[in-house]
């Protein structure tokens, strides 16, 4: 009995000491242990793993050695990096140009031509075009643009830079100046800038070309009037000049009609009436038209005179005033007598020879009673041989002459021979042509003549000046070395630089 209840009491702390365990032990160990207590014992099954091969990563496409695209070596560079150098490189081609001219400046923008750098089809180019043997590839690689737009945008500049000539007047060198204009040359600026955006990434700065514009700016008759008004304040005398252009056929002077002593211009009609008088001279004669135009001898001039007058001077200075008003419509321009015989035909002679007095326009001078001429005339005179050269006038329209066209210029080369080079050929260039006869007494100086430039343009100039005084050669030939120059470059401008 006493076995039984120990057994018992045994049984009964197995029995506690298991729920105690059970109530104390994590449940999912518990679980797993009950689990491992209910669950009749198995062989496990070990499932056997797959083999997968692991994939491998292809190194990145390398360019080879040497490579290069464009202006940059891209040897031993990946795609993305040769991509990343190329934009470095060519940053600049695709910054805005600046084209400066006489007037401002003008930037043109990448979006206005269409510039563009075709980095991308470039890689793509030379990533196809890879050799297999590693040799190094040359890509050539430039900006594209829109020429069309870009000569739209250059030809719309043309009226931005255009620049008018302007003639101005320099008191002070006697000299009408031309600063040219300007027109823009878009051919030639195209050129520049198209150099530019394929050649020269580093510069951006463009000078437009321009081509000067002069288009033959001659001074207004107004102008050329004014600029004798002031030379001839300046000097302080009296100062007429005639200006006849044979082209345009217009005639302006400046006290034109002012009557002046005509001293040794005259003895252009003088040889003018010889020619008409003669077919042909002696060698005696020729010597004295000679002596008479190159060194102003005033007796050779009364020996054509003579001859003029088939043995007697005073008859040909009448022959020779009758032609000039008859012919050519002459007023004050008159020799009355030979030179310097005055006296003798007066007093020893008994002739008496027409004393002139104060005739013309203002403003007056003392002209010379018996010998005297106005600037007008005596470019009408000139003029009228001229054109009897070009086969034209009134000259050859006389009923009893010898002139003909040939001997005309004939007459034109002589006076080109006249030694005296400082008044009218001192204010031209020296390879005009210039026929011309010069006068001077104490009071007064003269030239008048024909001008012909190198461009062919041709005019006749008549001018005198007169001071009531003493004038020095100093002081007179300067100044009518000026007045030349005035005329000349009135219709030549001395171009100077803008």
């Amino acid at each position: 009995m006493k076995k039984i209840v120990l057994w018992f009491w045994g049984c009964m702390a197995l029995v506690l000491a298991c729920g105690l365990t059970i109530y104390f032990w994590p449940h999912s160990d518990v679980t797993s242990a009950v689990a491992a207590i209910h669950m009749p014992t198995s062989v496990p099954v070990t499932a056997t793993p797959t083999s997968v091969p692991a994939t491998a990563t292809p190194p990145p496409l390398r360019y080879p050695v040497s490579s290069r695209i464009g202006a940059v070596e891209v040897g031993g560079l990946t795609l993305d990096e040769a991509r990343t150098a190329l934009r470095q490189a060519y940053a600049a081609n695709l910054t805005p140009l600046t084209l400066s001219g006489p007037q401002g400046s003008h930037i043109i923008k990448a979006s206005e031509i269409s510039l563009t750098v075709p980095f991308e089809a470039a890689l793509s180019e030379s990533a196809a075009g890879l050799p297999d043997n590693g040799a190094p590839i040359r890509l050539d690689l430039r900006p594209s643009y829109d020429l069309d737009q870009l000569r739209t945008v250059v030809t719309g500049l043309a009226a931005e830079v255009a620049l008018s000539p302007t003639l101005a007047y320099n008191a002070k060198a006697a000299t009408f100046v031309l600063t040219p204009g300007l027109a823009l040359d878009v051919d030639t600026t195209l050129a520049q800038i198209t150099q530019t955006l394929e050649l020269s990434p580093a510069s951006r700065h463009i000078v437009m070309a321009t081509t000067p514009i002069t288009d033959s700016l001659q001074a207004r008759p107004d102008a050329l009037i004014a600029a004798l008004a002031a030379r001839e304040k300046r000097w302080g005398g009296v100062i007429g000049v005639s200006f006849y252009n044979l082209q345009t056929h217009q005639t302006i002077h400046y006290h034109g009609d002012t009557v002046f002593s005509g001293m040794s211009v005259l003895k252009i009609p003088i040889l003018l009436q010889a020619y008409i008088s003669r077919p042909g001279f002696t060698k005696g004669q020729r010597s004295a038209i000679k002596l008479m135009i190159e060194q102003s001898d005033n007796f050779a001039s009364n020996e054509l005179l003579e001859m003029i007058g088939d043995g007697d001077g005073l008859r040909g200075t009448r022959r020779m005033n009758t032609t000039l008003v008859d012919v050519l419509g002459i007023e004050f321009t008159t020799l009355a007598a030979p030179f310097e015989s005055i006296t003798y035909l007066s007093k020893f002679q008994g002739i008496e020879i027409p004393r002139r007095s104060q005739e013309g326009a203002a403003p007056f001078t003392d002209a010379d009673p018996y010998v005297r001429a106005t600037p007008n005339e005596m470019t009408r005179i000139v003029t009228a041989i001229v054109r009897c050269a070009n086969g034209d006038g009134p000259l050859l329209d006389m009923a009893e002459t010898e002139l003909t066209p040939e001997r005309c210029r004939e007459i034109l080369d002589v006076m080109a021979q006249n030694e005296d080079i400082n008044k009218i050929v001192a204010g031209v260039p020296a390879d005009a042509f210039v026929a011309h006869k010069s006068g001077w007494i104490d009071d007064a100086r003269a030239d008048s003549g024909y001008v012909q430039a190198t461009d062919g343009s041709e005019y006749v100039v008549s001018m005198w000046i007169w001071d009531g005084d003493y004038i020095e050669t100093e002081v007179s030939d300067p100044l009518l070395a000026d007045i030349s120059r005035i005329v000349y470059t009135a219709q030549h401008p001395v171009v100077v630089e803008r």
